[in-house]
C-alpha cells in the first residue's frame, strides 16, 4: 500500500473536518482542521488561510469568541491584500468576523467588517458575484436591528436583485432575503408590502423545502401576522368612517 502524500493527506483532512463539522462532531473537527492547518503551513498558504476561517468559525459556533476572534485576525494577516485571487476569500473572513461581532453585539464592529467584505468584492475584476448577496443581507439584518430601516431596505433589495438574476427567483437564498426585507416592513407597518414579500418567500419554500419544513412555517406565521395586522387596521379605518358618517348624519337630520 503506498503512503499517503501530504498533499492527499492534506485534502483528507480537510474534508474530514468539514463532514465532522456539519454534523456538530466538534471536537473530532478542530482535530482534523488543526493537523491539516500543521500540513498547509508548509507550502499551502491559501489553504491555510482558509482553514484558520474555518476553525475561527468552530470556535465561534461554540462560543469561543476569543479563540474566534484569534483566529480571524490570523486568517486576515496572512490572506494576501494584493493578490486579486484572494479577494473572495479575505472578503468571506470579514463576513464571518462580522457575524462574530454581531453575536456579541458590537455592532459597530460588525457594520465596519461587514463593509469592508462588501467593498472588496465590488472592486473585485468582473464586478459582484452572488457571494456578494449574502454580505448584503448580513449588514441589511445589522441596520434592521439597530433600527436604521431606510439604510436596511436597500441593500436587501440589492441582494434580492443580485441573487435573482444569477441564481433565479425560486431559489432558497431568495426566501430568505425576501422573509427578511417582509419583516423589515412589517416593523415599519407597511403591511401590504411586507404581505406581498412573505407570500413569495413561502411559495418559493414551501416548492423547495416543503410545506412542513419549519423554515417554511415560521414563513407562513409571519405572513399570517402581517394579514392579521391589515386587518386590524382596516377594520380599524372602518369604524373610524362608520362614526364620522354617523355623525355627519345625525347632524343633518
Amino acid at each position: 500500500m503506498s503512503k499517503e502524500s501530504p498533499s492527499a493527506r492534506l485534502k483528507r483532512l480537510s474534508q474530514e473536518g468539514k463532514l465532522a463539522y456539519e454534523a456538530g462532531r466538534y471536537g473530532e473537527a478542530e482535530k482534523c482542521w488543526r493537523a491539516a492547518l500543521r500540513l498547509a503551513k508548509h507550502g499551502a498558504p491559501g489553504t491555510a488561510v482558509a482553514l484558520r476561517n474555518n476553525l475561527a468559525g468552530l470556535f465561534h459556533a461554540q462560543k469561543k469568541y476569543a479563540l474566534a476572534a484569534k483566529y480571524f485576525a490570523d486568517a486576515l494577516a496572512v490572506c494576501s491584500h494584493e493578490d486579486p485571487a484572494a479577494a473572495p476569500l479575505r472578503a468571506t473572513i470579514l463576513n464571518n468576523l462580522g457575524e462574530l461581532y454581531r453575536t456579541q453585539g458590537k455592532t459597530e464592529r460588525a457594520a465596519a467588517s461587514f463593509e469592508q467584505a462588501i467593498a472588496i468584492l465590488e472592486r473585485s475584476a468582473g464586478g459582484p458575484t452572488v457571494q456578494l448577496a449574502p454580505m448584503l443581507n448580513n449588514l441589511a439584518e445589522l441596520h434592521r436591528a439597530t433600527g436604521k430601516r431606510e439604510q436596511a431596505e436597500p441593500l436587501y433589495r440589492r441582494a434580492l436583485d443580485l441573487l435573482e438574476k444569477t441564481l433565479g427567483p425560486t431559489h432558497a437564498q431568495v426566501a430568505v432575503v425576501h422573509n427578511n426585507l417582509g419583516g423589515l416592513l412589517l416593523d415599519a407597518d407597511r403591511l401590504e408590502e411586507a404581505q406581498t414579500a412573505f407570500e413569495r418567500a413561502f411559495a418559493v419554500l414551501s416548492q423547495t423545502l416543503g410545506e412542513r419544513h419549519p423554515q417554511t412555517a415560521q414563513v407562513m406565521l409571519n405572513c399570517a401576522t402581517a394579514l392579521r395586522r391589515r386587518a386590524h387596521s382596516l377594520e380599524s379605518q372602518a369604524r373610524a368612517l362608520l362614526t364620522q358618517v354617523t355623525a355627519d348624519h345625525a347632524s343633518k337630520g
